[in-house]
């Protein structure tokens, strides 16, 4: 009853990191079970480092941030042949983050202190007076990035599937 995985890749250097996950679903739970997550790593060594952390990782699709396209070109090339650029959509940031939280629970694996880390750290804007604001705050996202990038694909289903057309109509 597990689906997966679902790999996702959020490209850094500095000061963001550069940030690949595994995950899975299964018991409307997400659950994430690896992480490569580290600044600086030159793209050439990029291959490398993630299949250090990740077993396998290049032999399963991954979605990876699709404003990079010369880094994907690249990562196909050298180690990493599955990795494709994800489709994004307009509030695909916010449809993404409320699917996630759509799920009974996020299970990160105890190996995974960066995505934990995450989880507990991001947050929504806050004006001064105290008022939580529809905007996320462009921080403490890059595993959380991978996450949504490896899932889009289930997310982009709902929210078309959430999408009537009309037929018939005069």
């Amino acid at each position: 009853g597990w689906d997966g995985p679902y790999q996702g890749l959020d490209f850094g250097f500095n000061p963001d990191p550069l940030a690949a996950v595994r995950c899975w679903i299964h018991d409307d739970r997400l659950w994430v079970e690896h992480e490569a997550y580290r600044q600086n790593v030159e793209i050439d060594a990029m291959s490398e480092f993630i299949a250090g952390r990740i077993p396998g990782f290049a032999d399963y699709p991954t979605r990876a941030d699709s404003a990079e396209p010369k880094t994907i070109s690249y990562a196909k090339r050298n180690g990493l042949p599955k990795v494709e650029p994800v489709k994004k959509w307009p509030n695909s940031v916010t449809e993404g983050i409320r699917f996630m939280r759509s799920y009974k629970e996020i299970v990160v694996h105890s190996r995974c202190k960066n995505t934990a880390n995450e989880c507990r750290l991001y947050s929504h804007k806050v004006n001064q007076a105290g008022d939580v604001l529809p905007e996320l705050v462009d921080a403490n996202n890059h595993a959380i990035d991978a996450i949504r990038y490896a899932i889009a694909p289930l997310i982009k289903a709902v929210q078309q599937s959430k999408t009537k057309a009309v037929t018939g109509a005069c």
